[in-house]
């Protein structure tokens, strides 16, 4: 949060419920939101405790390789299901017209680098981004890694979004 008087506060909170119990300057977040569970009653909480809300979040066009090569070996794909960018564009949108707002956004795609495919999956359960019904597959998920290229390059559909709510 960014204060007036030039203060810049930091804070390790509940990314979902966490408030200043203040009306802020500026709220950021990068690549946490995803991880809520009720993402649009969060977003909506925080733009209208903030004069800006600008987030940076991977979208479901994030590991679509990934989960087209599960697919074909007969698995769900071992990701959090991660938002759409158009429906998140459109709530955001709502809210700017709510508030008397501007909405300013901007997709893209960020490449990450793996030595293989296996070293992806490991990346992806050291972050907490696998979940548990993949973490049985056993040989099921070589199917998959043997349809990946090696070196493996994951690809993120980032969708940045910068909220201003009016005075």
């Amino acid at each position: 949060h960014i204060r007036n008087q030039g203060l810049v506060r930091l804070h390790k909170a509940d990314a979902a419920t966490f408030s200043t119990g203040q009306r802020s300057d500026w709220t950021v977040s990068s690549f946490c939101l995803q991880w809520v569970t009720d993402l649009k009653a969060s977003l909506r909480f925080h733009a209208e405790q903030t004069r800006r809300l600008s987030i940076c979040v991977p979208c479901s066009g994030t590991f679509s390789d990934w989960r087209v090569a599960h697919q074909r070996a007969g698995l769900e794909a071992a990701v959090w299901p991660l938002p759409d960018a158009l429906v998140l564009m459109q709530w955001m949108q709502n809210w700017a017209t709510d508030f008397g707002g501007a909405l300013r956004s901007r997709t893209l795609t960020v490449p990450e680098y793996h030595d293989s495919p296996l070293a992806f999956a490991r990346h992806l359960r050291a972050i907490g981004a696998d979940y548990s019904l993949a973490r049985g597959a056993g040989g099921a998920l070589n199917r998959v890694l043997s349809q990946l290229p090696s070196p493996y390059v994951a690809r993120y559909e980032v969708l940045m979004l910068d909220l201003t709510t009016g005075p």
